[in-house]
C-alpha cells in the first residue's frame, strides 16, 4: 500500500527528532509543505502520492501518542532553520522532521532578499538527504524587527533506506509566509 510507505517513513525520521521543549523566543512562521512521494510497488511499478502538512502532522502525533491533530501546528522556526512540529500556545516541539544547513546563501545589502540552496537533514540526521533552494524576503519595523517574512521554496529530499518499504523520492514546494504587521511569532 503506498501511503503506509509514506508513513512508516515519517514514524522513521520522526522518531528522531522529539523533545518537549518550547520553541516560545523563536521566530515561528505557519509553514506549508506540499510534495509528491514516490515509492516502488509491490508490483514493480513506481507509486505516486500526496505528502504534506496532514501527513506530517498525523506521524508527529501518533509518535507522540497523541489522538488528534487538534492544536499541533507545522511552522519554519527561522532561528533553528528548522520546520517543527508544535502544539499549544506555548509552541512545545514534539517533532523536528527537516533541518537546513550549509549550502550558499546570497543576500541584497539590506537582508531584505535573501537567495538560499541548503542541504535537507531529516530529524536529527547527520547526514544530508536533498536541497532546498528557496528565497526569503523579510521587512522590518522601526526597531530592526522583522514585521513580515517570506520563506517559498522547492524542497527535495529522499529516504534512502525506508526499511521493509524500500526507497521513497519526495518533491515539492514549501512555504513559510508572515502577514504584514504580524511580527514573526505564531500565536
Amino acid at each position: 500500500m503506498k501511503n503506509s510507505k509514506v508513513l512508516t517513513f515519517v514514524a522513521g525520521f520522526m522518531l528522531t527528532g522529539f523533545g518537549a521543549w518550547s520553541s516560545d523566543a523563536q521566530e515561528l512562521f505557519r509553514a506549508q509543505v506540499e510534495t509528491t512521494a514516490v515509492v516502488t510497488n509491490s508490483n514493480g511499478g513506481l507509486s505516486y502520492s500526496h505528502f504534506g502538512n496532514r501527513q506530517i502532522l498525523r506521524a508527529a502525533a501518533d509518535e507522540a501518542g497523541l489522538t488528534n491533530l487538534v492544536g499541533l501546528r507545522l511552522v519554519y522556526n527561522q532561528t533553528a532553520d528548522n520546520l517543527e512540529v508544535v502544539m499549544g500556545t506555548n509552541n512545545v516541539v514534539i517533532a523536528t522532521p527537516l533541518t537546513f544547513n550549509g549550502g550558499v546563501t546570497l543576500s541584497k545589502t539590506n537582508d531584505t532578499v535573501v537567495e538560499r540552496l541548503a542541504w535537507v537533514f531529516l530529524g536529527t540526521n547527520s547526514t544530508a538527504t536533498g536541497t532546498l533552494r528557496a528565497t526569503e524576503r523579510l521587512h522590518f519595523g522601526t526597531s530592526n524587527q522583522i514585521t513580515h517574512f517570506a520563506l517559498i521554496g522547492r524542497l527535495q529530499f529522499a529516504n534512502a533506506d525506508g526499511g521493509t518499504n524500500g526507497p521513497t523520492i519526495y518533491s515539492g514546494t514549501i512555504s513559510a509566509v508572515s502577514p504584514m504587521g504580524h511580527h514573526g511569532h505564531d500565536d
